[in-house]
């Protein structure tokens, strides 16, 4: 199973992406394998959850959150925010999980 690829601020989709951000609100999207059959998100530390709120895809593309459920984007949290996007194939193989580490820097430490 191939490794989901996250979009970065650059729109190259990549298996890692880091970047610092001072936007709270954020969405992702990116690419995966066409045999997956599910999606499964990690936030912050937290259980690998196949949430359609959190995660929606559709041929070979995600975003997350659902612009559906979360309009204005994943809220970050000041300071660093690790996701975790891994794809299921039909016959249940994980793929390792696509890594995102964006580091929510709030206005007010620019330049301390």
């Amino acid at each position: 199973m191939t490794t989901p690829k996250i979009y970065g601020p650059d729109g190259i989709a990549r298996e890692t992406t880091v970047f610092t951000t001072t936007l709270p609100t954020r969405f992702f999207r990116g690419t995966m394998s066409p045999d997956t059959v599910d999606m499964q998100i990690s936030i912050r530390g937290g259980p690998f959850t196949s949430d359609p709120d959190l995660l929606v895809f559709e041929a070979s593309h995600f975003t997350f959150p659902n612009p559906n459920a979360f309009p204005e984007g994943l809220d970050l949290s000041p300071g660093q925010n690790l996701l975790e996007i891994r794809a299921v194939s039909l016959v249940g193989s994980l793929s390792s999980p696509a890594i995102v580490d964006v580091t929510l820097v709030q206005t007010a430490d620019i330049g301390l």
